[in-house]
């Protein structure tokens, strides 16, 4: 499929390029004010235009990328009023190793094809505002202003009242409800745009067909020459030597035994959990729910009445309970999932059926609720066996991080060759970093390296 003509994409740009201090023209910044503003906006002058990295703000550590808050001084030919717009961007990471993983991994592709091709490919075969039904349609993330490789110009959402939370935090069931809804928007547009070329090819569309290297696996891979097989090997270490210091292996040596003897297997697991299901209905799927990458926005009570999912570089093809359990472990404790985790499935699926009323579509012929309950186990499975690999990333307290991502040898050896040693530091003197981490180990030990199940005040559904 051709990339669509809504979104300029400019070619021929250099690894070099992306880590100069100032990486866009003003050519680019014409370009991204005219495609903020549409026709509607007049003739404007670009009279100055600066960029910042967000990280020197306290902004949030971007693992695959750089951030920056781009400022646009314009004046508009009508009456000369100037205005300052402010846009996100995203770049390919300053530190060496970290640029390296990104695009050997495909993860700067993945996204930017998300951005230029795929999500603008959605738009064009989606209603535009409504269906008959009168429900209307939620946004799910963030517009997409220039795209071209190594470089993302998005709208900047803080600059709507959107604001984050720590990776650290845990949220409440009010902000849960605003991601499954968000999840919903993203997924049913998911469905209703393979269903509209099904209908305009006369034969079954699938996304990863046309898209594929969208779809490429990023993190978990088996094959020893993706950069990802390192990165797995590291992450699996590490968890399976943190299953050691849980008080079950601490106190009982035969339970120490089995579970070092299967840790590794188990774990490996986490490379078919990613991929599509043979056996439940797949979506175009987000594939990286943390709280870095979601964004909230507050009502004047300071309810949260919205939420937007942010980077697209784990971008998946499974089946949509994946990302609501994934969510729900990453953030969530095994006593929130037992109190709200089938109430927010339900809510995600009632929610998605009025997503695709939207799109003229009817969830019942899509997927319908027992078709989306038939998948819950497989997506449980998911959310246990990934979130460990989450964990014992984004716990880490940000100034670690940020010291470790600075040193280019040191992240190197963090990402592909050991944080064995890092996460057992973490765990030992950490208590947040124990407490999150052991509860989920804990609930993979027991359920899927010992085979013994989780009780029934265990399950979450």
């Amino acid at each position: 499929m051709k990339q669509t003509d809504e979104l300029p994409a400019v070619d021929g740009f250099s690894n070099s390029q992306c880590c100069v201090a100032q990486a866009l023209s003003r050519e680019d910044c014409e370009a991204v004010v005219r495609q903020q503003k549409g026709r509607a906006g007049g003739s404007f002058a670009v009279e100055s235009w600066s960029e910042r990295d967000l990280a020197a703000d306290g902004g949030p550590l971007g693992n695959l990328g750089s951030h920056l808050r781009l400022e646009v001084a314009v004046r508009w030919a009508e009456g000369g009023r100037r205005e300052r717009l402010r846009f996100f961007v995203k770049k390919l990471p300053a530190n060496d190793a970290q640029s390296a993983f990104v695009q050997g991994s495909g993860a700067a592709s993945k996204e930017l094809i998300y951005y230029a091709e795929l999500e603008p490919a959605m738009r064009a075969v989606l209603p535009s505002a409504q269906g008959a039904s009168g429900a209307a349609r939620r946004a799910w993330g963030s517009r997409c202003l220039l795209a071209r490789r190594g470089l993302l110009v998005l709208e900047d959402l803080t600059a709507q009242g959107f604001r984050g939370y720590g990776a650290r935090d845990l949220l409440d069931r009010a902000h849960a409800s605003q991601v499954v809804r968000a999840l919903a928007a993203l997924h049913a547009s998911s469905l209703a745009f393979e269903r509209t070329r099904d209908r305009a090819l006369g034969k079954h569309f699938r996304a990863p067909d046309h898209f594929p290297d969208a779809f490429v696996e990023t993190f978990y891979n088996r094959d020893e020459a993706h950069p990802g097989y390192k990165y797995t090997l590291a992450g699996v270490n590490a968890v399976a030597a943190c299953m050691q210091l849980l008080p079950m292996c601490q106190a009982d040596e035969d339970v120490a035994r089995r579970v070092a003897a299967r840790a590794h297997e188990v774990l490996w697991g986490v490379c078919d959990s990613v991929q599509p299901s043979a056996r439940h209905r797949n979506v175009i799927a987000h594939g990286d729910l943390w709280l870095n990458n979601i964004l909230f926005r507050y009502d004047e009570a300071g309810r949260p009445a919205e939420a937007r999912l942010v980077d697209y570089q784990l971008l998946r093809y499974v089946p949509p309970a994946h990302e609501v359990f994934q969510y729900l472990y990453v953030v969530g404790t095994r006593a929130f999932r037992r109190e709200h985790a089938h109430s927010l499935l339900r809510e995600y699926h009632d929610q998605l059926g009025e997503q695709l009323r939207a799109l003229g579509a009817d969830v019942q012929q899509l997927l319908p609720w027992k078709d989306f309950q038939a998948s819950w186990e497989e997506s449980r499975r998911h959310g246990l066996l990934v979130t460990p690999f989450f964990l014992h990333f984004v716990l880490t307290d940000g100034a670690v991080l940020s010291k470790t991502f600075s040193d280019v040898k040191a992240y190197h050896h963090f990402l592909n060759e050991g944080r064995t040693d890092h996460v057992l530091k973490q765990f030992r003197e950490d208590a947040v970093y124990r407490e999150r981490f052991s509860e989920i180990l804990e609930e993979l030990v027991r359920d899927l390296v010992l085979g013994e199940g989780s009780s029934g005040a265990d399950k979450e559904t």
